[in-house]
């Protein structure tokens, strides 16, 4: 389901015009299937990342996976 920062980021990237963009929607589905064959080499913990940042790092890196 949307909610109003998606809807926000959405309206951003289809009136960036000066940039080719290469936007890659990752569905739950394909995120768990990606970890569970290719799963993050380190703890998230080891990342010294924030923890409200896991959720960008996994897709982040699922991207990476499945290019």
């Amino acid at each position: 389901a949307g909610g109003a920062i998606s809807f926000k980021l959405e309206a951003t990237i289809q009136l960036i015009t000066d940039v080719a963009l290469d936007v890659k929607l990752l569905t739950p589905a394909l995120i768990k299937s990606t970890l569970a064959s290719k799963p993050l080499p380190i703890p998230f913990s080891d990342t010294g990342l924030k923890v409200f940042q896991e959720t960008a790092f996994t897709a982040a890196y699922v991207g990476q996976m499945t290019k």
